[in-house]
């Protein structure tokens, strides 16, 4: 119960000391860095305003046309959009989707939360899933305590019937 306590008052603070490491090495625009933080609180808080998430990130992107961290937040909003059928033009949400999530991949560097945002918009997408999950894995092994990167991880593998893994795998 101590460790559980210890450690559920510790992540949100290491998530969050994680992001701004990783999120402002790429962003050379502090606007576009305001805007993509507010994009990702948004989606993580609230479904029916991704699309104002989406919106958000596509401004960032357009001050920041290198901002990996944006371009994976909107791809995994074009997700949301499409997997929550809250999007009018699915088709459309798709191929932006992966157009996001490509580009994310191309500036991402060594941002493990970039890389795996990315996997896993593209795994949605119909990429390859035991590459995408791979992609996620290998951004869990450079962050062992990233973990929006397990659940990513864990979703992918239950999605590609990989229900029977052993925790032992992922170390």
């Amino acid at each position: 119960k101590v460790a559980l306590s210890v450690a559920g008052g510790i992540e949100p603070v290491l998530e969050a000391a994680e992001v701004a490491r990783s999120s402002a090495s790429q962003i050379d625009d502090l606007g576009a860095y305001d805007l993509y933080l507010r994009a990702r609180a948004i989606l993580l808080s609230s479904a029916r305003q991704i699309p104002e998430a989406l919106h958000l990130t596509e401004l960032a992107i357009a001050r920041d046309p290198h901002c990996g961290p944006a371009f994976a937040w909107a791809a995994i909003c074009c997700y949301r959009l499409i997997l929550d059928g809250r999007s009018e033009h699915p088709a459309l949400h798709r191929l932006k989707g992966t157009n996001f999530a490509r580009r994310a991949l191309e500036v991402a560097g060594d941002d493990t939360e970039t890389r795996a945002n990315a996997a896993a918009a593209l795994s949605y997408f119909g990429e390859d899933i035991d590459v995408m999950t791979a992609a996620i894995h290998h951004a869990v092994k450079l962050n062992p305590s990233f973990a929006r990167g397990w659940s990513l991880s864990a979703m992918r593998r239950v999605w590609a019937g990989q229900t029977d893994v052993q925790s032992a795998d992922h170390r």
